[in-house]
């Protein structure tokens, strides 16, 4: 009420302030203890001939300064440009589940032939991140094991089959794998709205020709008709 006592609230002030001030000297201390203990170990921070971070800098670290517009510029690029190289393709895989992964690692093996992966979601793998019944474990029939074997995917073995410990293991491996690929894109956040079928068709034969049997030699003509659209003309090519 209006006359009652002040209602309480909660201080978020120097106290907690000196709370976050401890939690991140600590975190210091702590990294510059493993940074002394790899170190020791093997030399591990020095043996790389990479640029190295001292633990110590991490107080002022700060990031390379970039703008916004060539954040832009380098994605839009890139992505154009993969657009532009892949319009024109070899294979064309809907689905960059489990399956659609494992086809365009096959075709990884061929570096002539281009392939695009059409993935309708944000994150590619499907539900192979899971196992059955949404649980981590996969099961795989065996001999499909040996194609584990060549991922470099580990498992346990059993009688008639394995028992992969967790299925993102399968999935992130094989996709890794196949993002590596020269000769294959991903789509991701794509969506494949549209399917032209070429359907292939037998014209009518001559009067005479229906008696005839498939096995013997046939003077009727054989034609193949190519329908694209139900918009656009026949494509004829006769054979006598």
């Amino acid at each position: 009420s209006a006359t009652g006592p002040p209602r309480s609230r909660v201080d978020v002030g120097a106290g907690a302030r000196g709370s976050v001030r401890g939690l991140h000297r600590s975190f210091i201390m702590a990294m510059r203890a493993i940074t002394r203990s790899s170190a020791r170990v093997g030399g591990l921070l020095n043996a790389a001939p990479r640029r190295a971070i001292s633990v110590a800098s991490m107080e002022n670290f700060k990031f390379d300064p970039i703008r916004e517009s060539e954040v832009s510029r380098a994605m839009t690029t890139r992505y154009m440009k993969d657009m532009y190289d892949f319009a024109d393709t070899d294979v064309i895989i809907t689905g960059a589940g489990s399956a659609g992964l494992s086809c365009a690692y096959e075709l990884s093996k061929y570096p002539d032939i281009k392939v695009a992966i059409i993935e309708q979601s944000v994150s590619p793998g499907g539900g192979a991140w899971l196992g059955g019944q949404l649980m981590s474990a996969m099961i795989v029939r065996k001999p499909a094991h040996i194609w584990l074997d060549e991922l470099g995917v580990e498992y346990e073995e059993m009688d008639r089959y394995v028992v992969v410990k967790h299925a993102a293991l399968f999935t992130s491996t094989v996709m890794a794998k196949v993002l590596a690929a020269p000769n294959i894109k991903l789509f991701n956040a794509t969506a494949v709205e549209d399917l032209i079928i070429k359907v292939r068709a037998r014209p009518r034969p001559r009067p005479g020709c229906e008696r005839m049997r498939p096995a013997r030699p046939s003077p009727c003509p054989q034609a193949s008709f190519l329908r694209e659209g139900p918009d656009r003309l026949f494509r004829v090519t006769s054979t006598f």
